[in-house]
């Protein structure tokens, strides 16, 4: 009798780690131009471990510049294998250049702010094409759409729903509205008239924004949870190895190094951040390094070997990782012997 009453304990200890409260689930995509594929090849293989849509698994989505982009896509509803191949098929026109100019002049006047290097009219063909109409009160699953404001030298948090009516393809223009690259966006949202860039200015990785963002809806709310109740699956967009670069003395030196800083300079922290305010078992991020050649964000003939490289990280322990994650989302009731890891 002893032992049946021992047993019955351990079974009601085991249900209640495995039963918690349902977590406010968020998924943060970096910026990173063309190596946006490599978030999307993961995102896509999470997916097919789930029973459901992505987007049916997340409270909120959020995303700076490209993962803006991919973000909505996914709040839309979109299978994350037909985001795939609609950035594979647009990458080029994104980053075509249509000015008649050698390359490394069209860099310097990039990088003096005579001309951006790209025209916007492919990106926004790319947009319009995927969103059509919609607006960000019309997608399935709330988004935070990262951007920046020149005038007040802050972010601009475009969401549902305070943005309901904003156009989507207008929120992903501003967020990829890169300084060098393209042209600001110009849009009038409640009688107002706004100039806004991208939004890897104020933070290249949303992870910070997104879950301050998620801890004031949970404290509207005023139902008893808490920042440990918050699952936070965070996607790169790779990165540079340190110090691999010397300053230059040259203006387009110099304004690489800007560039550089501006959007790299602090996806670190963002990451050091998140992980010192979650558990171990509610913080999933998901980067990788780049060989030098592929750090480029504009170089679209690298797309296929960007791929290729996400694909590689899958089988090098990416998928483990996807795979807790999914048991995750899904809260599925965990083995005894692992629920001190993943239940915890």
């Amino acid at each position: 009798m002893l032992i049946l009453l021992l047993m019955w304990r351990n079974r009601m200890s085991i249900e209640r780690l495995t039963m918690k409260k349902r977590a406010f689930r968020i998924l943060s995509i970096d910026g990173g131009g063309v190596r946006g594929i490599l978030p999307i090849v993961w995102l896509e293989h999470l997916e097919q471990q789930l029973d459901k849509p992505l987007h049916e698994h997340f409270d909120l989505i959020a995303g700076s510049s490209i993962g803006a982009v991919i973000g909505c896509a996914i709040a839309a509803g979109l299978p994350v294998s037909e985001i795939r191949k609609n950035w594979q098929a647009y990458a080029d026109t994104v980053f075509s250049r249509s000015h008649r100019m050698t390359r490394s002049l069209m860099n310097l006047c990039a990088y003096t702010g005579i001309v951006p290097r790209y025209q916007a009219d492919g990106m926004i063909t790319m947009l319009k094409s995927v969103f059509a109409g919609q607006t960000l009160g019309e997608l399935k699953t709330p988004v935070l759409v990262l951007t920046h404001n020149p005038e007040s030298v802050k972010a601009e948090i475009l969401t549902t729903p305070r943005h309901s009516d904003l156009p989507v393809w207008s929120a992903c223009r501003a967020s990829t509205a890169a300084p060098v690259f393209f042209k600001p966006h110009n849009f009038v949202h409640a009688a107002q008239r706004k100039t806004l860039l991208d939004g890897s200015l104020s933070a290249i990785n949303p992870a910070v924004v997104a879950l301050s963002h998620a801890m004031q809806r949970i404290r509207q709310q005023d139902n008893g949870s808490s920042i440990d109740d918050i699952v936070l699956a965070s996607f790169g967009t790779g990165k540079r190895l340190a110090n691999r670069h010397k300053p230059g003395k040259t203006i387009v030196a110099h304004g690489k190094a800007l560039t550089n800083a501006l959007f790299f300079g602090s996806m670190a922290d963002d990451h050091a951040t998140a992980g010192s305010l979650l558990s171990a078992n509610n913080y999933f991020r998901l980067q990788t390094l780049l060989p030098a050649r592929l750090e480029a964000m504009d170089a679209a003939e690298h797309i296929d070997e960007l791929q290729q490289r996400a694909v590689k990280m899958l089988k090098q322990g990416f998928a483990f990782h996807l795979q807790r994650l999914a048991d995750r989302l899904q809260q599925k009731a965990c083995q005894q012997q692992w629920v001190e890891q993943v239940c915890a």
